[in-house]
C-alpha cells in the first residue's frame, strides 16, 4: 500500500499545478472540437510568425482557400500585430460559416482571399499523430498512478509535473496556431500557455527529477531552494523576454516569433543540466541500486533520442522524408518511460508492479498492432495497387488481428521476466542454480553465488542464506539490504536428508507485496537446491575446523614430547654419559656408581611414561575394562578420591582407536576430577551397544557458570573426534560433573594417540 495523502503545501501545490496544465490540453482541445477553424495553422515552431505576419500550413482534411506557404498580413483588413494588440473586448464573434477576407503575400505577390469559416478536423490531425498520443497516455497514466500512490516522496511530485506538463504543452503544441487565434483571442492564449508557460514548466520538472532520483544530490540536500529556483528562473525569463521584447521592437509579432530562440536555448541548458545531474547523481551513487537506476535512465533517454534521430530527424535532413511516417514519431518516447518504469519497479520504489506491467505490455501492445498494420497497408498497396483499398484495409486488419495474440504472450512474457525474473520458468531457474554450483567454485563462493542467483533469479531486494548452529542463528551470506519491517522476510527451511540446516530469507519486491504461489513454488525448489548446497559448505567447514583442530594437537603432543625428550631425558642421559666417563677414568668416588644407576632407572622409567601415553600398554596387558579398573584403583591408593568402574566383565575385541580413545578419555577425566573438582567419588560407566559409551560422573562442584576451555576438554573432544565420536560434557544428574563420550565401533584402526 502507498502512504496516506497529507494535504501539506507542497502535494497540494504539486496537484493542483497538475490538474491546471491539464486542462490547458483539455481547454485546447474543447476549443478546437468547437471553435472555428480557417483550415490553416503556422507550423509547429513560432518560426513562421513574424512581424510581417504568419506563414500557414494547410491542415488535413478541411478544405480551405488559403495555400502552402502563404503568409498572411491582414484579416477583414486589419494587420495581425492590430488583432494580436487588441483587448477582449474589441474583438468580434466569429461562428462557423462566416467568410472572412485574408490578405496574403503568395508568390511574392499580394492577394486577397475569401476564406470560410469551418471546423477544425480535430479526429484527422489526433490520428495523424497517434503515436504522439500513445506516449502522452502511457506517460500520464504512469506519473499520475505514481504520484497517487505515494505523494509525499521527493522524486513523485516532479514526475507528476513531468507527465501533466508533457500532455499540456504538447496538445496544444500539436494542435498548431492559427491565424484566425489573433483574431479570436482564445486559442491564441491557451496554445501560448501551453507551448511556453506549461512547455517550461515541463522541463524544469525533468530537471527537478533528476536532482533528486535516485536521490537528492548535494546541492539540492544544502540548498532546498534550488528546486524552486528551477521553476522559477525559466519563467521569468519568458515574462522578461517578451515584455521588454515588445519594448524594445515595439512589435508584439517580432517578438512572440523570437521567442522560439529564447525557448531554444532553455531547452538546451536545461538538457545539458540534465546529463550533468545524471554524472553526479551516477559518480556518488556507489555500487548499488541508485547506480542501476541511474544507468536505466540514461539508457531510455539515449535510446529514444537516437532512434528518433535515425528514423526521423536525419533522413529528412538529409533526404527530405522520413525513414517512418511522422504519426508514429512519438513511439520511441515510450523507451524513457519504460525506462523511468524499471528504474522504478526493479528497485522497488513506488509500488506500482502490475500497473506499470499492463502499461508496458498494452502500450507497447497498441504501437506493434498499429505499426503491424500500417506497414501491411503500404505492402498490400504496393502488391494490389491503390484501387482496391477495402480489401487493402481489410486484409491488413486480419493481419494484425492475428498477429495480436502471440505478440502479447511474447510481450507478457519479456515484461514478466523483467519484472519478475524467472518466476513464470522454475525450470529455468533450478537449471541456472544447478549449473553455477557445478561450475568450479571454492567453499567460500558457494552460498554467496545461491543468494545471488535467487536474488537475479526472483528479482529480489534481499536474499540470505541463515544457518543453525544449536541455538545460534548466523547469516552465512546474504545480498541486497533486509528491510526495515523484520515482517517483511519470509524463511523457507533449508532441508537436506530430513535435517533442517537453516533458512533461506527473502523479502518481497516492494512494501506490502506478498509472494504469490509461483513465486513460493519456485523458492521451494530454490530452497531445496540451496538446502544441500548449505549442507556441503557446513560439511566442508567441519571438517577443515576438524583437521585444523587435529593439526593443532599433534603440534600440541609433538611440543610436549619435546620437552620431555629435551627437558628430561636429554640433560638425565648426557649426566650418566660425564659418571660413566669418570668411573672409566678411575676419578670418581663409588657412589658414583649408585647415583649413576638411580638416574638410568628414572631414565627407564621416563621412557615407559612417555610409551604409555603414546599407546597406553595396560591395554595390550589386560583389555579396557580391567586398564581401567587398575587405573581407578591408584587412586584409592591415595585415599583422596573412590573410583568405581561399572561396566561388562568382558568386552569384545574393540577397534585399536577406539579403545584407545576411551582409556585415554578416561584418564584424561580422572585427572580432571582429582584435581579441579574436590569431588570423593566418581563412578566410570561402559556401555556397549551399536557404540562404545563411556560416563564419568563425581559429586564435585560442577562445572562453573562459563567454564573456561581448557587443554584437557579439547583433549577429550579431539580424541573422540578422531575416531568419529563426539563427547558431551554437563551437570551431573545429582550435581557434579557428566562427562559423556560415544565413540563407535566401525572407527577406523590405527588412530590412536
Amino acid at each position: 500500500m502507498g502512504r496516506p495523502w497529507r494535504l501539506d503545501l507542497r502535494t497540494s501545490l504539486v496537484a493542483f499545478s497538475g490538474v491546471a496544465m491539464l486542462a490547458v490540453a483539455g481547454a485546447s482541445l474543447a476549443y478546437r472540437a468547437a471553435g472555428p477553424s480557417d483550415g490553416s495553422h503556422a507550423g509547429y515552431v513560432t518560426s513562421a510568425v513574424t512581424r510581417d505576419g504568419v506563414e500557414v500550413t494547410r491542415l488535413p482534411g478541411q478544405p480551405t482557400a488559403l495555400e502552402d506557404g502563404d503568409r498572411v498580413e491582414a484579416i477583414d483588413g486589419v494587420p495581425l500585430e492590430s488583432w494580436l494588440r487588441r483587448g477582449p473586448s474589441d474583438r468580434p464573434s466569429v461562428d462557423r460559416g462566416d467568410r472572412a477576407t485574408y490578405d496574403v503575400a503568395r508568390d511574392g505577390r499580394a492577394a486577397q482571399v475569401a476564406v470560410r469559416i469551418g471546423q477544425y478536423p480535430l479526429g484527422r490531425v489526433l490520428l495523424d499523430s497517434w503515436g504522439t498520443v500513445i506516449f502522452l497516455l502511457v506517460t500520464l497514466g504512469v506519473t499520475a498512478y505514481v504520484f497517487v500512490r505515494r505523494p509525499s516522496e521527493p522524486a513523485t511530485r516532479p514526475l507528476l509535473l513531468l507527465g501533466t506538463g508533457l500532455v499540456g504543452s504538447t496538445i496544444p503544441w500539436m494542435l498548431g496556431l492559427q491565424p484566425l487565434d489573433l483574431v479570436t483571442g482564445t486559442g491564441l492564449w491557451v496554445w501560448f500557455i501551453g507551448s511556453f508557460v506549461v512547455y517550461s514548466v515541463f522541463w524544469s520538472a525533468s530537471l527537478h527529477f533528476s536532482l533528486v532520483f535516485p536521490r537528492r544530490i548535494g546541492l539540492v540536500r544544502r540548498i532546498p531552494a534550488v528546486t524552486w529556483l528551477v521553476y522559477a528562473v525559466p519563467l521569468a525569463l519568458l515574462l522578461a523576454w517578451a515584455l521588454v521584447g515588445v519594448a524594445a521592437s515595439g512589435s508584439a509579432m517580432a517578438t512572440l516569433g523570437s521567442m522560439t530562440g529564447l525557448q531554444l536555448l532553455m531547452v538546451l541548458g536545461t538538457c545539458v543540466s540534465l546529463v550533468a545531474a545524471q554524472v553526479v547523481q551516477y559518480r556518488t551513487a556507489g555500487e548499488g541500486s541508485a547506480r542501476e537506476q541511474t544507468r536505466w535512465l540514461a539508457w531510455g533517454g539515449i535510446s529514444a533520442t537516437v532512434l528518433v534521430v535515425a528514423f526521423w530527424f536525419g533522413p529528412e535532413l538529409v533526404t527530405g522524408r522520413p525513414t517512418l511516417p511522422w504519426s508514429a514519431v512519438g513511439l520511441p518516447g515510450l523507451l524513457f518511460t519504460g525506462a523511468i518504469a524499471v528504474a522504478v519497479l526493479r528497485h522497488r520504489l513506488f509500488d506500482i508492479d502490475v500497473v506499470i506491467n499492463r502499461t508496458l505490455v498494452y502500450g507497447t501492445l497498441t504501437a506493434s498492432v498499429a505499426a503491424t498494420y500500417f506497414v501491411g497497408v503500404l505492402v498490400l498497396r504496393s502488391v494490389m495497387g491503390t484501387d482496391a483499398n477495402f480489401a487493402v484495409s481489410l486484409l491488413a486488419t486480419g493481419a494484425a488481428a492475428l498477429l495480436a495474440l502471440p505478440i502479447r504472450d511474447a510481450l507478457q512474457r519479456g515484461v514478466n521476466r523483467l519484472m519478475y525474473g524467472d518466476r513464470d520458468d522454475p525450470y529455468r531457474a533450478i537449471t541456472r542454480l544447478g549449473e553455477r554450483l557445478g561450475s568450479s567454485l571454492t567453499t567460500e563462493e558457494v552460498l554467496p553465488t545461491v543468494v545471488a542467483t535467487v536474488a537475479t533469479a526472483l528479482r529480489l531486494p534481499y536474499v540470505a542464506i541463515e544457518l543453525r548452529q544449536g541455538d545460534v542463528v548466523s547469516v552465512a551470506a546474504s545480498t541486497g539490504s533486509p528491510p526495515a519491517d523484520a515482517d517483511a522476510i519470509t524463511r523457507l527451511p533449508l532441508v537436506d536428508r530430513g535435517e533442517t540446516i537453516g533458512d533461506l530469507a527473502v523479502a518481497a519486491r516492494g512494501p506490502g507485496e506478498r509472494f504469490s504461489r509461483a513465486d513460493h513454488a519456485l523458492l521451494a525448489g530454490l530452497a531445496q537446491e540451496a538446502g544441500r548446497a548449505a549442507r556441503s559448505v557446513r560439511l566442508a567447514a567441519e571438517l577443515d575446523r576438524s583437521r585444523r583442530q587435529l593439526v593443532a594437537a599433534r603440534e600440541e603432543e609433538r611440543r610436549r614430547l619435546r620437552r620431555d625428550l629435551h627437558d628430561g631425558l636429554g640433560p638425565t642421559l648426557a649426566a650418566a654419559r660425564l659418571k660413566v666417563q669418570a668411573v672409566r677414568a678411575g676419578a670418581a668416588d663409588p657412589s658414583v656408581l649408585d647415583q649413576l644407576d638411580g638416574e638410568l632407572a628414572g631414565v627407564l622409567g621416563d621412557v615407559r611414561r612417555i610409551s604409555r601415553e603414546l599407546r597406553p600398554p595396560a591395554l595390550d596387558e589386560l583389555g579396557l575394562m580391567p586398564a581401567l579398573r587398575a587405573h581407578a584403583a591408584r587412586f584409592a591408593v591415595d585415599g583422596e578420591l573412590t573410583v568405581q568402574v561399572d561396566g561388562p566383565g568382558d568386552l569384545p575385541a574393540l577397534p585399536a582407536a577406539v579403545e584407545s580413545a576411551a582409556y585415554l578419555i578416561a584418564m584424561e577425566a580422572l585427572t580432571n576430577v582429582r584435581r579441579h573438582s574436590g569431588a570423593v567419588h566418581c563412578r566410570v560407566r561402559v556401555r556397549l551397544a551399536d557404540a562404545l559409551e563411556l560416563e564419568i560422573e563425581d559429586d564435585g562442584a560442577g562445572l562453573a557458570a562459563e567454564p573456561e576451555p581448557g587443554v584437557g576438554l579439547a583433549s577429550m573432544r579431539e580424541r573422540a573426534a578422531e575416531v568419529g565420536g563426539s563427547v558431551t560434557i554437563g551437570r551431573g544428574h545429582d550435581a557434579g560433573t557428566l562427562v559423556l563420550a560415544r565413540l563407535p565401533l566401525t572407527a577406523p584402526s590405527g588412530g590412536a594417540a
